[in-house]
């Protein structure tokens, strides 16, 4: 196997799947699962094909999860939290929300006072952290299969219609590339963005990046009027800050 990192974030993919996704999609991606499994030959580049192939099937499907889940994070994080804290680290959590702090911030990492714990306290706090996660997760599932359901088939349809706005642009994209000839160098840099973009929505890259998508085709333009206005001028990025594949988050 050529590509174990993307190998392990299809897997992961396919194992957190969000709910109601049809069985069809399901058996479609379990056996191109296999296929790539028993391929010891198969390249990083057709793995990638197959997670942004099935990750566009499964994007409205996957927001969708997860505004319920933030949902039920807001009304039963701190419950949950608490569940699985002892005393002291139960008296350092309210110290820590008295202070403003929120779960979403223990998620990332993203506080200061993480630097009074111990080693065990962190430890601890880890723990708290993903048995917490996944009575959300087994939650949020237990509602969108019950109570929810109906909303959620609602919000996946709205997510279904804006991912057919970015798959549009995406596409208007891919044939600016495609028809520019005189330009190879600006071709190549537009195919590597659309493969970011492609990738976020896997939840492979950070989606902000596909803010800048709204802009693309208009900076490319541009860009390229440039280069004809100044023949011997280099090529540069069409964003100054491309979010780079920071994290990943599948579900998990």
């Amino acid at each position: 196997m050529n590509a174990p990192y993307s190998l392990s974030l299809l897997q992961r993919m396919h194992r957190n799947l969000p709910p109601l996704v049809p069985k069809d999609v399901i058996d479609d991606f379990k056996h191109a699962l296999t296929d790539i499994e028993s391929d010891p030959h198969i390249s990083q580049r057709d793995i990638e094909k197959t997670m942004i192939h099935f990750g566009s099937l499964l994007w409205p499907y996957r927001k969708a999860y997860e505004e319920f889940y933030k949902n039920a994070e807001a009304r039963h994080g701190d419950e949950f939290m608490r569940a699985h804290l002892k005393d002291g680290m139960k008296q350092w959590y309210e110290l820590f929300k008295k202070h403003g702090g929120i779960l979403a911030d223990l998620k990332k990492g993203e506080f200061s006072t993480i630097t009074h714990l111990t080693s065990d306290e962190r430890t601890a706090l880890s723990q708290a952290l993903v048995e917490t996660h996944s009575m959300l997760q087994k939650t949020t599932r237990q509602e969108i299969l019950g109570s929810t359901c109906e909303a959620y088939k609602k919000r996946v349809l709205e997510f279904r219609i804006m991912f057919e706005d970015i798959e549009a642009r995406l596409s208007h994209l891919k044939l600016l590339a495609q028809k520019e000839k005189r330009h190879p160098a600006l071709a190549h840099e537009l195919d590597a963005l659309i493969h970011t973009f492609e990738l976020a929505l896997c939840g492979v890259n950070p989606e902000r990046c596909l803010n800048d998508l709204e802009y693309c085709a208009d900076n490319f333009h541009g860009r390229k009027e440039d280069r004809l206005l100044y023949q011997n001028a280099p090529a540069g990025p069409f964003f100054t800050e491309l979010p780079l594949p920071s994290h990943v988050n599948l579900f998990e």
